[in-house]
């Protein structure tokens, strides 16, 4: 898995051999886990950032440059003439899970879902909720895509699937995240 340790570490000004030594390592260490030939754990993350003087989750990968489209659909009941008004009016809307970004909990391929857009909801969001998040991209990253992502705080979102969980920070350089709603549990 690719990292951003080496960007940030010469962001800061330092050397290979230097960060092993604030970190208590060997420089052989540091090139093992910047070029991906050594697990960057939990333990290795906070002990990293801590020296970078920055958070853990800033030392992965941005997870946003893998995303290849939407992970939701809108979704409209067949009684969605009688249904429209009355959920537009209480900030809810049903969507079509399209992918398996949130498996693990609960939210597999082709599932219906609702979600409170109003800002209370957004406001109270805690860890472990299931956001709805709108990411846009400029420059070479031409994207703008609907993606459901696990909620850590305060600002880290991720997949919830079997197998590797790319995360991404609300406040990526580069990028637009925005919060558009809650999945409602159910």
């Amino acid at each position: 898995m690719s990292n951003r340790i080496a960007e940030i570490r010469r962001l800061r000004g330092l050397s290979q051999a230097k960060l092993a030594e604030l970190v208590g390592t060997s420089q052989a260490e540091i090139s093992r886990l910047e070029n991906g030939e050594r697990e960057l754990t939990e333990n290795w993350m906070r002990r990293l950032a801590h020296v970078l003087e920055v958070e853990p989750a800033d030392l992965l990968a941005s997870a946003i440059a893998e995303i290849r489209g939407d992970d939701v659909e809108p979704y409209f009941p067949d009684a969605s003439a009688e249904l429209a008004e009355p959920l537009r009016r209480r900030n809810l809307a049903y969507y079509r899970v399209k992918t398996d970004a949130v498996a693990l909990a609960g939210h597999v391929t082709g599932t219906v879902i609702l979600v409170d857009m109003s800002e209370a909801a957004i406001e109270a969001r805690k860890t472990g909720d299931v956001l709805l998040v709108q990411v846009s991209g400029a420059g070479e990253q031409k994207i703008c895509a609907r993606l459901l992502r696990l909620y850590v705080a305060p600002r880290l979102l991720t997949t919830n699937r079997l197998g590797r969980n790319p995360s991404f920070g609300l406040d990526e350089p580069g990028f637009g995240v925005e919060i558009k709603g809650v999945i409602v549990a159910g």
